[in-house]
């Protein structure tokens, strides 16, 4: 039987960090008013050639009438060479990365998964949410 965690968190040894002066709690709930903001968004970054937009239609909003507004961390899930079973099997913890994200980001900051490899799958479960 392995010695390994169920449950790992994984902490490369560098994290990379922009340090910037934050907006006001009160300043974002303003923001959080404007209509079209997002829409502004993509296209400024749509102009400089990111064309990360998602549509309504494929990720629809879980509450309609709210808007997320606030700092992101992004975190982007690559395929694996070994799945967590045979990794658990040779005795080495689950590399779970959203635990890390949480760490680093801050209260109020939105974590931004992308783990567009595995379309029918859930990379984290309700009990890791907190």
């Amino acid at each position: 039987m392995s010695s390994a965690p169920l449950v790992g968190s994984y902490s490369p040894s560098v994290i990379e960090s922009v340090q910037f002066a934050r907006m006001s709690a009160d300043q974002l709930q303003r923001l959080s008013q404007v209509s079209g903001l997002s829409a502004e968004a993509a296209d400024f970054l749509e102009e400089r050639g990111f064309n990360l937009s998602i549509p309504a239609s494929v990720i629809p909003p879980l509450i309609a009438s709210r808007r997320a507004v606030g700092y992101v961390v992004t975190l982007r899930y690559l395929p694996r060479r070994m799945d967590g079973g045979a990794a658990r099997a040779e005795g080495k913890a689950p590399r779970l990365a959203f635990r890390t994200a949480w760490e680093v980001a801050s209260p109020g900051d939105l974590v931004v998964m992308d783990a567009s490899f595995l379309p029918d799958r859930s990379i984290i479960d309700r009990t890791s949410v907190g």
